[in-house]
């Protein structure tokens, strides 16, 4: 005969595993999603100009403006869902047998702090990565976020070497202030690759992270550890 008592706490413990890891798996996918549009459309601002080449300016601009609009929204969206996924990620990996070097509130600060931006994120993703294999070898090194955090800092730096190249020589060749559009196609919102390089290097480190969420949104940090089972009280 089926114990009732055992039956709630089972089906306590399912409902409570799909209100905390859940979100996960669900954020992982739709972040997935949005870190390849941005991906596609950052190509487009690039791509469309070769494509069409000869055709009209006009009809060049209105098709790289589409892409810039669609960089511009999905980057945003990105942002948000990423800093989401990466605190239940970071929340996720507590207790899987790697120790988590920062605080849950880093996932947030560490990309705010001046200087500490350079390195915090990647420790943290470095931390939740090798918490998501406990039961294989561990190696030094997680080449994975390696790869995404190298070509990420190199697209930042590539960014503000070429804007700062087009600030330099404007002001050097005519002692007027740099033009808004020649500096990313506008003033405001997320700033695009706006050379090939920069563009290659934002395309690996979208695409190393798209790896990164979904080895982690689908691998055991997706799965709650097993809980232990309250003890049978003796009958009477």
């Amino acid at each position: 005969m089926a114990d009732p008592v055992a039956g709630q706490v089972t089906g306590g413990e399912t409902q409570s595993r799909g209100r905390v890891f859940g979100p996960l798996r669900a954020r992982g996918v739709v972040l997935i999603v949005l870190l390849a549009g941005t991906v596609v459309a950052a190509a487009g601002v690039r791509v469309i100009p070769v494509l069409e080449h000869g055709a009209s300016a006009y009809r060049t601009a209105i098709g790289v403006k589409a892409f810039v609009v669609a960089y511009r929204i999905l980057s945003v969206a990105a942002g948000l869902v990423f800093l989401a996924w990466f605190r239940r990620a970071r929340i996720s990996a507590e207790g899987r047998g790697w120790h988590q070097r920062f605080a849950r509130a880093w996932t947030f600060w560490g990309w705010i702090v001046p200087v500490a931006n350079l390195w915090i994120p990647l420790q943290i993703m470095d931390d939740i990565w090798q918490a998501s294999f406990p039961r294989r070898p561990r190696g030094p090194v997680a080449w994975l976020p390696t790869l995404w955090w190298a070509n990420w800092t190199l697209w930042g730096a590539l960014l503000v070497l070429n804007r700062g190249t087009v600030v330099v020589l404007q002001l050097w060749w005519t002692s007027q202030p740099p033009d808004p559009a020649a500096l990313g196609h506008g003033s405001t919102g997320p700033y695009q690759p706006d050379s090939w390089p920069s563009l290659i290097a934002f395309a690996v480190a979208g695409l190393a992270l798209i790896s990164i969420v979904w080895t982690v949104s689908h691998g055991p940090l997706a799965v709650p550890a097993a809980a232990p089972r309250p003890k049978a009280s003796a009958a009477e």
